[in-house]
């Protein structure tokens, strides 16, 4: 039976990426993976940032499935009929200098598949991973189709169920307090029509968030909106605490948010293509035990590398640098001669310095994120506001003091609304 120095479970960002620099290390390398092809099971769309591309792949818009390059962000408040937004729009370099671009994780985690084969690692798709192989209190290898193929380490990209991570016990079950829902529909539209309506060129690209209405103003919770080449992804992230508690179907959300009046100017004449839905990792456990094994290092989705800032949502780069970690930790031990927990550790020393941080900030935000009123109190309130401040009916204008009382009666305290004013400062 063939022998690997590194069996990689799952072809996604982060797995791909790990066989690719390792094979470029010179070990011999297995990726296997679930679906049919790369990518096959990963309906995601959306936005992934540059940075760690552009430091590990060089020049990769050259050839890599980029959408467009987000140089438009809007940050929104709707209710049933009416919409708030704040947009950001960005010229000050070429549109494939931007900091994040859209891509169809289809067509993305097979392009770094297809990197990784190329460096020399062995690609084997439609391999289901059932259970690891494990001697002397050690990982090494996997048991698929019933039977084992062994390896010196593994490295665990399986996605958010984290199933083999608990094999190896480096996570318990998943609660519902750890996974976000997401559900997303991309709507074909046509090039043309997008660039106009969202006032854009070919190579740019759109990304917005709103809270408040679809997401029938559930805390931690929120829609957003990309716009590919020739069609645009909408969609909703909701807890599903919350989801389950306000007895909501979120398919019922989604559609809401598609005929919302806001959403139909951007989408009239558009045609549904596509439906899916996924889970989100959301407060994971971030500590060495979870993340690093005798022989078995735990990465991107399955070690819960995601933020969710309330205005960005971050993970596809969290799990490229992961698979760059973790290729880093296997090379040095596999030159060390020792697979061991104590070899592996500068994966979480990695982790530790450059991403873990990320995650701990963007945990201070959860205290704004569960605040009822950030989604329940405020979008109506702002929007009630607003049609005060912008309509007038020859009566004569209210005066602005005016306005803020008569819509904050009833809803909330000047106390309240400037304490959770401190609060989002501090934490945001």
């Amino acid at each position: 039976m063939e022998r690997f120095d590194a069996i990689v479970i799952g072809a996604g960002p982060a797995g791909s990426t790990a066989a690719y620099r390792m094979a470029k290390g010179g070990l011999k390398v297995l990726l296997v993976e679930r679906a049919k092809v790369p990518g096959g099971k990963n309906l995601f769309g959306g936005r992934i940032y540059s940075h760690i591309l552009r430091k590990h792949f060089g020049n990769f818009e050259s050839d890599a499935p980029v959408e467009r390059f987000v140089v438009r962000e809007t940050i929104g408040m709707m209710d049933e009929s009416d919409c708030a937004s704040i947009d950001f729009v960005s010229r000050r370099s070429e549109a494939n200098k931007a900091s994040s671009f859209i891509a169809r994780r289809s067509r993305f985690d097979k392009w770094l598949a297809d990197k990784a084969e190329g460096a020399g690692a062995l690609l084997v798709p439609g391999t289901n991973v059932e259970d690891i192989v494990v001697r002397d209190g050690a990982v090494r290898g996997i048991v698929s189709g019933g039977d084992t193929i062994e390896s010196e380490c593994v490295v665990n990209a399986e996605g958010v169920t984290a199933t083999i991570a608990r094999k190896a016990g480096l996570r318990s079950d998943v609660s519902p307090s750890q996974v976000k829902v997401g559900v997303k529909e991309t709507i074909e539209l046509g090039k043309d029509r997008i660039n106009d309506r969202f006032n854009l060129s070919d190579d740019e690209g759109a990304a917005g968030v709103f809270i408040g209405y679809p997401a029938s103003y559930l805390s931690a919770s929120g829609s957003f909106v990309y716009t590919n080449s020739d069609s645009v992804s909408i969609g909703l992230v909701v807890d599903p605490i919350e989801l389950s508690g306000a007895r909501k179907d979120v398919q019922l959300m989604i559609e809401e948010f598609r005929l919302h009046p806001y959403m139909q100017r951007l989408l009239k004449g558009g045609r549904m293509i596509e439906y899916s839905a996924h889970m989100i990792p959301n407060s994971v456990p971030l500590e060495p035990s979870n993340l690093v094994g005798n022989g078995f290092l735990n990465t991107g989705d399955a070690a819960g590398l995601f933020v969710n800032h309330g205005f960005t949502y971050r993970g596809v780069d969290f799990a490229i640098a992961s698979g760059i970690a973790a290729a880093d930790a296997v090379i040095s031990a596999h030159s060390a001669g020792s697979y061991g927990r104590d070899s592996l550790m500068s994966y979480y020393e990695y982790l530790a310095r450059e991403v873990i941080p990320e995650l701990r900030r963007a945990e201070k935000t959860a205290g704004v994120l569960h605040n009822k009123r950030m989604f329940s109190t405020y979008p109506p309130f702002v929007l009630d506001f607003l049609e005060d401040m912008f309509r007038f009916d020859g009566v004569g204008k209210t005066p602005v003091s005016s306005s803020l009382r008569k819509n904050m009666k009833g809803r909330i305290s000047t106390l309240t609304a400037l304490r959770d004013m401190l609060s989002a400062y501090r934490k945001l």
